[in-house]
């Protein structure tokens, strides 16, 4: 489980990146990040 203060901060990420959700935004970065190698 995420603590208030973590999903704040996911929740914040995803409106910085435009991402219409937290989900949304998590998927991107992972697969961002695959796509890269990282």
């Amino acid at each position: 489980m995420l603590t208030e203060e973590e999903a704040e901060t996911l929740s914040d990420a995803a409106k910085n990146a435009d991402a219409a959700s937290v989900s949304d935004w998590v998927r991107e970065t992972l697969l961002d990040a695959a796509k890269r190698g990282v």
